[in-house]
């Protein structure tokens, strides 16, 4: 294989991923092949290949998502730790002020993951770490994400009863967009309740979700007004660091 054939080859591969960029749910291959302007047979080849190496995911409805390898070197980039570093005493204070745990969540290929947390006083058994992933379907966090991009339509797997199916999903996304405020109540698992924000870039896309979780009916009210009063310093700190 030449120098110019190898290039073209990473070129197509980077065209993928890059495919995701812009979206918070999984794609199918017809989509992925469209954004990129490549053939069905060479997309699907090289989705096998990104699939094998652990760049994506193939779900069981034989769409992709961005896989937690990408994640994994990704949260090794400069200014990934800086943010990290910017936001975690506002994390942590707000942490303080509510009693419960608090995460900072970015879209990654069809869920949403955790960059940064801080866990309030309560030890109440909603604790998360850095990395792990979550739905947005069922998450506070993640349906900031689907409320700013493009409805789901792919079925959404149930996580309890509450959990809300793609027709149910349109009223709460809809009040979100007005509101910029998201909601969950037991949808991903039962006790769970948790209150989101999202956080736009200077691009005016959003970038991040700021969120209170915690195993007790909130004080809804008192977790926004926490959250609107934490957000713009947060936004101000990733701002910096972009």
């Amino acid at each position: 294989m030449t120098s110019a054939t190898r290039t073209g080859v990473a070129r197509r591969l980077f065209s993928i991923l890059e495919a995701f960029e812009d979206s918070a749910s999984p794609l199918r291959l017809n989509e992925i092949a469209r954004r990129c302007g490549l053939s069905s047979a060479t997309t699907l080849r090289m989705v096998r290949e990104l699939v094998d190496w652990g760049a994506l995911d193939r779900l069981e409805d034989g769409s992709y998502r961005v896989g937690m390898r990408m994640w994994a070197i990704g949260s090794h980039a400069p200014c990934v730790q800086r943010i990290q570093r910017e936001t975690t005493w506002h994390l942590r204070s707000l942490a303080a002020a509510s009693g419960r745990t608090v995460v900072l969540g970015a879209a990654v290929g069809g869920a949403v993951v955790i960059v940064d947390r801080a866990l309030g006083p309560r030890r109440d058994g909603t604790a998360v770490e850095i990395g792990d992933r979550f739905p947005l379907h069922a998450t506070a966090v993640g349906k900031v994400f689907l409320a700013a991009g493009d409805p789901p339509t792919a079925v959404t797997e149930r996580y309890t009863r509450y959990t809300l199916d793609i027709a149910a999903l349109s009223a709460p996304l809809a009040r979100t967009r007005q509101t910029g405020i998201a909601r969950e109540r037991e949808e991903y698992r039962y006790g769970r309740y948790g209150v989101a924000i999202g956080i736009r870039g200077p691009s005016g896309r959003m970038s991040a979700a700021l969120g209170v979780v915690g195993a007790a009916v909130p004080d809804e009210q008192q977790w926004v007004r926490l959250l609107q009063e934490t957000v713009g310093t947060v936004t101000e700190s990733i701002m910096r660091v972009g």
